[in-house]
């Protein structure tokens, strides 16, 4: 095996060109080791306030070890075994601890986040009670149905109270008459009969309301009192027993939640950290807020609901509330109004949509607002999961957080489902974080890989910042804790990312790729290609009970819930959704035909929804008018928006899908909108594609397999550098994708390695109008990230490539990765070709390895104790884990279950080991080596050369052992990890939903070491001028329409001259010994171009003539008949030689001709044959002896010529005459002279019409006439 050696010279890489930092530098600065504000989070659960100072410490090390860079804490309800008072939520306990959080944190440089309250569910506070308006408020009511006619007189009825709440306050009196009721218990209200009736109820000295009210007599009517109080919705652990959730829908609620931070929590010196840290955020989760009575419209509610809704909708709520009316609602459940309106279902619709509207703004306007103001004031950040569990629409309140929160767990990683939350996101540049990790009944039974495929289809999705689900300390209460640790969260409920997992040993190194992925997707702005408007008021954040079965979620089928057609996705476009009312928002603009210009810039916007308010279609207007291009679809389309509801819009925008009687007017912007050059009116979604280039937008990371279903793809701009993130979505897949991205602009392309930080340029690439072709060939699963330059571009690029790999750009030299020897080409973007003949090193198959597997155990039980002179010590139990060796020696690589002596019930780390040998002239500056494995089982893999550790691609299982290996032995240690699932199943762990199936540890397959020589992309120092211009000259003479005549030998050997100089001209390796011979040579076939091939046209038509001669040779005698078949092959033989010239073409045509012209008949022999027949017949016995010697003589002459094949025609016929001459000459004896005399005795004659043989004029006569026909003998003048 020898380095590699190539007829070109292969010069070392030269110094970097130029002063300053490279942009190479750049990157390796700016992404090798990322700020701690980039590095994944965690959300860490902690038992109550019990932990002790030096649990929390210890855990926040471990943390912080591990590579998270904040922390999220809350705390879980231990109070079963906790005193309340002592521990919980708001307890001394909690507060110290909470300072004591910050003040490590800080310390270390970590963020840190505040829950709103205890638990994750609501901000809640001890300090209120459901009576009050700053507790969660809810809408009750009690019907009274009445007969025609009939009177109700007496006091209205009150909902039956839930939990603490001790008062209900009256709303307000409606009445309706009673229509239709369907089987399932739906009633429809007459629209017309429906009206307040407030004003006739009286409050009574006691507090009590009563009312007198008598029903129309045209029908069934039905009272309804509607009444206020408080949900008595409680959470704990809290020191006082329970803390209630606070009224999201007033000030109230925000104020108190405010005021009690202040005075319990916010002391100065907590304020004086938190400045200090500049990373402190108070979090709100998902709004799981129920109504809680008996009797519940299922409304959230406040005081002056009713007159918010009036102000901001412009009509009276109160004769309608009847049909918002949920009982039974609770977050998650699907909407089940019971009442409707008779026969005007789209007005019921529109005044539900009108309070999910009034609902979604108060709870921005009245919570998150102030929120926000408040925590602005002293350097707190808010960042919340903001408006889904309720009726509230997804993405306008994304303004008022400073960060948009998802999660992986009710989203289901789809990446539609996040797309809802990324719009505003992107609109109003936040950063866009997600809570991944929970899932349900599955702790424990995840892969690694399960969770970067997680991640990774987050980013996909606009996703900046991952919040593991979640964290918790080792030690715990010992009545709850047991080993691995203490759980924390529900043992049902979510994944454990702390160092009780054995893949825990490489979140280090795990984390700081993704705090680099995280980095890169937070550089400069996001640019998207489509806004979707899209207004959904209760987002489906239920796809957590479709399972967890990612590999087969809606995204890897292909599907997707809103834009349900996939051809905008599969070719590149990226696109979100949002409300069409961020169109009125001032601080969204459109300039240059891009929606926030400056920012995400969305290059066009797609219509699809029924409804539309009116101030939108307005702004849209302008929006299209200005030059925005706008896709509207005037056809029906479906979208799911619950599991299993759907939702069909029958065309775009033709309503506003709210009571305000703007329909029409709609009807008109709409119109106008439609005429305009630059929008375009489709049937259906399948069409947008193809208008969207037609109207010129084309996606900026455009994929060149335009129906590709792997990638997905987000793209950044910042002032020095852009980025491409590319995401193998497809990761259940055998194969590689290998294709093409088209990219908006030029750039010079780095690929960042997100495992080491290291920027590396790239050369195999191109340009093409105004655009960069990057190529990509990327595992399944895998990501792969492009810094680009855009303030520089290559001067040349390699456009094709032969036995390539790879090729990089080091200190401005461009280098060719060779993984086998042979033959290798490049084809640079200037036309020139490098071509050389490399020796390769060969790849090295591992097949001897030594495993080591450390068993992970169960172990003993450790206390650990604090008293902080309070008066009380409080104590906290873990378990040891024992970590044992099992050497397993040399061994196939299969699964751990398989291996004897592991078995199936083994979890833990195993080591492999393996020695390879390079051979002496190995040189890292000529040769580069690579490992590879089959697969780590979805586990975290550490690679160690020679002591040495390298980074390792976990996805990709490959690692670059370049810079660590060494000619001669070496020896490499691959250590792979495994989850906790097998021995959990051992040790009968109780927080599954069934028995998982016992998984598959350890490095399996095949493993190997791919070599490859690196060839550096030279210019030989030469001179090509005398071959330059000979090959000038010589394309000339190819090109001039004479050399088709040249005979064909010298046109193969010319033209394959000419394409050795063509290849030696543009070869940039070429040596001068190579330019030398190749204009040589072709200068040799440049004077043979003289002979010229000769004229066949005569000769063809002569041979098409002798053909039909040919057909009939049988009539020639036999001695003119060979000479001219002889003649006709060596015609047709000179006819297809290519190298026959002039005088060979002549001498064929003659010969053929004199021998067409000697053609003879064959003689008529049939009177030749009657006369010996008749000869034969005679009886020579009865004439003289005399006359039959004639005879004889006559007849056997006459048989001579007969048997004679080029007997003329003339010997035939004297023959003939002799021999009947002599038959007559016959003399009868004496003895004789009695017989009869013999009968036909007369003279035999030629009885034939044909020409006599010898006779050449008839034939020539042919062959003339033939000839005179065709031309010849004028074409034969002619030359």
């Amino acid at each position: 095996m020898a380095s590699a050696t190539a007829v070109s010279s292969v010069i070392p890489a030269s110094a970097a060109n130029g002063a300053g930092e490279t942009f190479a530098q750049k990157m390796n600065s700016r992404f090798k080791t990322p700020e701690m504000e980039y590095r994944p989070e965690a959300r860490w659960w902690l038992a109550e306030g019990s932990h002790t100072d030096e649990t929390l410490i210890e855990s926040i090390h471990e943390l912080y070890d591990s590579g998270f860079g904040a922390v999220e804490f809350v705390t879980l309800d231990e109070s079963q075994y906790l005193n309340d008072a002592r521990y919980a939520w708001a307890s001394e306990e909690w507060v110290h601890d909470s300072h004591l959080i910050v003040e490590e944190c800080t310390k270390l440089g970590m963020g840190v986040s505040f829950t709103g309250g205890t638990n994750w569910a609501s901000a809640n506070l001890t300090t209120i009670t459901p009576d009050e308006e700053m507790a969660s408020q809810e809408l009750g009511y009690q019907t009274i149905n009445l007969e025609a006619g009939e009177r109700f007189s007496g006091s209205l009825p009150v909902p039956e109270l839930p939990g603490s709440a001790t008062k209900a306050t009256f709303v307000r009196a409606t009445v309706a008459r009673t229509g239709s009721v369907t089987e399932s218990g739906f009633t429809n209200l007459e629209v017309e009969s429906m009206r307040d009736v407030t004003s006739l109820a009286v409050q009574q000295d006691d507090g009590s309301w009563s009312i007198d009210y008598t029903a129309p007599d045209d029908g069934v009517y039905t009272l309804f009192a509607f009444w206020q109080y408080g949900t008595s919705e409680t959470y704990k652990p809290a020191s006082t027993g329970v803390a209630y959730t606070i009224n999201y829908l007033s000030k109230e609620g925000a104020n108190a939640l405010i005021e009690y931070w202040d005075e319990q929590v916010l002391d100065d010196s907590l304020k004086e950290m938190i400045a200090e840290n500049g990373d402190v955020q108070f979090y709100m989760d998902s709004l799981e807020l129920s109504p809680h009575g008996k009797n519940t419209t299922g409304n959230l509610w406040c005081a002056d609901y009713l007159e918010e809704f009036e102000a901001r909708r412009g009509y009276d709520l109160t004769p309608y509330l009847p049909v918002i009316i949920l009982p039974g609602f609770a977050v998650h459940t699907e909407r089940n109004y019971i009442y409707g309106m008779q026969d005007n279902e789209e007005l019921c619709e529109k005044v539900l949509n009108d309070v999910y509207q009034t609902n979604t703004e108060l709870y921005q306007e009245e919570c998150l607002d102030v929120l926000t103001e408040w925590l602005h004031s002293f350097g707190m950040t808010l960042r919340a999961e903001n408006a889904y569990g309720q009726m509230f629409e997804m993405s306008q309140s994304v303004k008022s957080v400073d960060y948009v929160e998802t999660e992986a767990w009710e989203m289901r990683s789809e990446i539609d489902s996040f797309r809802n939350q990324s719009g505003a996101a992107h609109l109003y540049g936040k950063t866009f974080s997600s809570e991944t990790g929970a899932l349900l009944g599955a702790n424990y039974t995840k892969d690694n890989s399960f969770w970067r495929q997680v991640f990774y289809t987050q980013f996909a999705s606009g996703i900046q910042r991952t919040v593991v689900h979640g964290y918790s300390a080792a030690y715990g209460p010992e009545q709850n804790c047991k080993w691995p640790g203490y759980e924390g969260m529900q043992a049902i409920f979510s994944d454990r990312f702390n160092r009780r997992q054995p893949n825990s040993i490489d979140y280090a190194d795990l984390n700081a790729h993704l705090a680099r992925t995280q980095k890169v997707l937070r550089q400069g702005v996001p640019q998207m290609d489509l806004g979707i408007l899209r207004n959904d008021y209760y987002f489906n954040c239920l796809q957590c009970f479709q399972g967890f079965d990612y590999a087969n979620n809606a995204l890897r089928e292909h599907r997707a819930f809103y834009w349900t057609d996939m051809s905008l996705q599969d070719a590149g476009y990226t696109y979100d959704y949002f409300s069409p009312y961020l169109l009125q928002d001032g601080e969204i603009s459109c300039e240059n035909g891009l929606v926030q210009a400056d920012g995400v810039g969305y290059q066009a916007l797609l219509v699809y929804q029924e409804e539309m308010p009116y101030e939108s279609a307005q702004v849209l207007y302008q929006w299209a008018k200005n030059g925005l291009p706008v896709v509207i679809v005037d056809g029906p389309s479906t979208e799911k928006v619950r599991n299993a509801v759907y939702k069909d819009n029958a065309a775009a925008a033709i309503t506003t899908g709210h009571n305000d009687g703007m329909d029409e007017e709609l009807a008109d912007v709409m119109a106008q909108i439609k005429e305009l050059d630059n929008v375009a009116t489709v049937a259906s979604q399948a069409d947008t594609y193809q208008a969207l280039l037609d109207l010129g937008v084309r996606p900026r990371a455009e994929y060149v397999e335009s129906d590709q279903q792997n990638l997905l793809s987000v793209l950044r701009r910042d002032e020095d550098a852009s980025y491409l993130y590319v995401y193998n979505y497809m990761y259940q897949d055998a194969e590689n994708y290998a294709g093409q991205i088209s990219l908006d602009g030029i750039y010079k392309p780095y690929l960042l390695n997100t495992w080491t930080g290291e920027a590396e340029e790239i050369a195999d690439f191109t340009y093409r109008d105004g655009r960069t072709i990057l190529s990509v060939d990327l595992a399944p699963g895998d990501i792969m990230v492009f810094a680009l330059d855009p303030n520089d571009k290559s001067d040349t690029t390699v456009v094709a490539k032969e036995n390539i790999e790879k090729v990089t750009v080091e200190n401005g030299q461009t280098l060719l990765y060779v993984p086998d020897s042979g033959r290798v080409e490049a084809t640079l973007s200037d036309g020139s070709i490098f071509a050389a003949d490399v020796n390769a090193p060969a790849d090295i198959l591992l097949n001897n390895w030594s495993l080591v597997v450390q068993d992970w155990q169960p172990g003993d039980k450790v206390t650990r104790t604090e008293d902080r002179g309070l008066g009380y010590t409080t104590s906290e139990v873990t378990y040891e884990t024992n970590k044992v060796d099992i050497n397993v020696g040399n061994t196939a690589l299969i699964p751990w279950k398989d291996i004897e002596g592991v078995g199936e019930n083994v979890s833990g780390v195993g080591s492999y080991t393996t020695t390879f040998t390079l051979p002496d002239n190995w040189s890292g500056e000529k040769n580069a080596l690579t490992f590879w494995a089959d697969s780590f089982s979805g586990a975290t893999a550490a690679v160690f050369v020679n002591g040495q550790k390298v980074a390792v691609n976990m996805d990709s299982c490959t690692a670059d052992l370049s810079e660590a290996v060494r000619a001669g032995e070496n020896t490499l240690e691959v250590r792979v990890t495994s989850s906790l699932l097998n021995r959990m199943k051992q040790v009968g762990y109780s927080g599954w939903l069934g028995s998982p199936a016992t998984a598959d540890y350890g490095m399996v397959g095949a493993a190997g070491l791919t070599a490859y020589a690196k060839v550096a992309v030279t210019t030989s120092d030469t001179d090509k001028t005398i071959l330059n211009k000979v090959l000038a000259y010589a394309e000339g003479q190819y090109a001039d329409p004479s050399f088709d005549n040249v005979i064909e030998t010298v046109q193969a050997s010319f033209t394959a001259a000419l394409e050795n100089a063509r290849e030696i001209s543009a070869n940039r390796a070429a040596t001068q010994q190579q330019i030398d011979s190749a204009w040589q040579i072709l200068m040799t076939e440049i004077h043979k171009l003289g002979f010229v091939r000769g004229d066949k046209t005569a000769l063809g038509q002569l041979i098409e003539t002798a053909e039909e001669f040919a057909q009939i040779i049988d009539r020639y005698t036999p001695a003119t008949a060979q000479p001219f078949t002889t003649a006709l092959e060596a015609a047709k033989e000179t006819y297809s030689d290519g190298d026959a010239m002039q005088g060979e073409v002549t001498e064929a045509e003659s010969s053929l001709l004199q021998a067409m012209l000697d053609l003879r008949y064959r003689a008529d022999k049939s009177v030749l044959k009657q006369v010996l027949a008749d000869a034969a017949s005679r009886d020579l016995t009865a004439y003289t002896t005399e006359s039959v010697t004639a005879f004889h003589a006559a007849s056997d002459a006459a048989k001579t010529v007969y048997d004679n094949s080029d007997a003329t025609q003339q010997e035939v016929d004297d023959a003939a005459s002799a021999l009947t001459e002599a038959i007559g000459n016959l003399e009868r004896t004496e003895l004789s002279t009695q017989q009869p005399a013999v009968q036909g005795d007369k003279e035999a004659t030629t009885q034939s019409g044909n020409a006599k043989t010898g006779e050449a004029i008839p034939i020539a006569a042919v062959i003339v006439l033939t000839l005179a026909g065709a031309g010849f003998f004028l074409s034969k003048k002619k030359r």
